[in-house]
């Protein structure tokens, strides 16, 4: 059993004055140690939020990058199907689906 100020563990319970003094020495800031600990992970976190603006800021560019290689991979497949390639044969050459290419082909024709 128990006694006042001991940390002896019953029924996996603390006693009453073992939680108070748990709770002053968490809301004080804790030990040292914890103290260290929350510095380090205050780090941590910051390290991990620059690498995450450092991704995000990849991301955004290789999708813009990728936006653009698009766009200019639309205007090649029409100039060669303007120029009388088969949208079978571009398909071959690019790995787009020859059916895409046709679509293309009709937005083109429309426009």
């Amino acid at each position: 059993m128990s006694t006042p100020g001991s940390t002896t563990l019953h029924n996996n319970q603390r006693h009453p004055d073992d939680w108070s003094q748990h709770a002053r020495r968490y809301h004080s800031g804790g030990t040292m140690a914890g103290r260290r600990f929350d510095v380090q992970r205050t780090d941590q976190l910051d390290v991990a939020l620059d690498l995450l603006e450092e991704i995000t800021a990849h991301v955004q560019a290789t999708a813009a990058a990728a936006e653009y290689l698009a766009g200019l991979q639309r205007t090649a497949l029409t100039d060669a199907l303007a120029a009388g390639a088969s949208s079978r044969q571009l398909a071959q050459l690019t790995g787009i689906s020859h059916v895409t290419i046709n679509k293309l082909r009709d937005t083109t024709d429309d426009a």
